[in-house]
């Protein structure tokens, strides 16, 4: 898992994403839902990235996020238990 992209909303609620996977040599995309690549970058403490005109859409301001990380949050909570596993 290299990072975690938000990077497009097909609706006012409906952000999309992308996974960045590492295979071999290569990096594969992955289209999925915002929230399902954030869940997967969050528990893989990958990076993630959100289109900065998205942010802004959402009354976000790049100052809010700066210096932000969700590392500390890892070692705050437990995982999330996984039912069927």
């Amino acid at each position: 898992m290299l990072r975690a992209s938000i990077d497009g909303a097909a609706s006012p609620r409906d952000f999309r994403g992308h996974l960045s996977l590492g295979v071999g040599a290569r990096e594969v995309r992955v289209d999925t839902a915002a929230g399902e690549a954030l869940c997967v970058a969050l528990q893989a403490g990958a990076a993630i990235v959100a289109d900065p005109l998205l942010l802004q859409a959402a009354g976000v301001s790049p100052e809010e996020l700066r210096g932000r990380s969700a590392h500390n949050l890892l070692s705050e909570t437990a995982p999330a238990p996984v039912l069927g596993i």
